[in-house]
């Protein structure tokens, strides 16, 4: 795989599975409190999940929400 930027690359003889149907993904750095963090890593064991896709899920529930406030104004 070649990158191109950020949020583009082209597949290098490798089949167009999840590759063309969804969207792409960067790489997003960030720090956190520690105790946060081993308790995030908790949860995504508990949960049997990843840990990037509770992370996106806890993203897109943020977003909703923010979402809902700014309508009600």
């Amino acid at each position: 795989m070649r990158y191109i930027s950020q949020s583009f690359f082209l597949i290098d003889s490798v089949p167009c599975l999840n590759y063309c149907t969804s969207m792409a993904k960067i790489t997003y750095n960030t720090r956190l409190e520690e105790d946060l963090v081993k308790k995030f890593k908790i949860l995504a064991i508990e949960q049997g999940k990843r840990q990037n896709d509770i992370l996106e899920e806890a993203i897109q529930d943020l977003l909703k929400k923010y979402e809902k406030q700014t309508k009600k104004k």
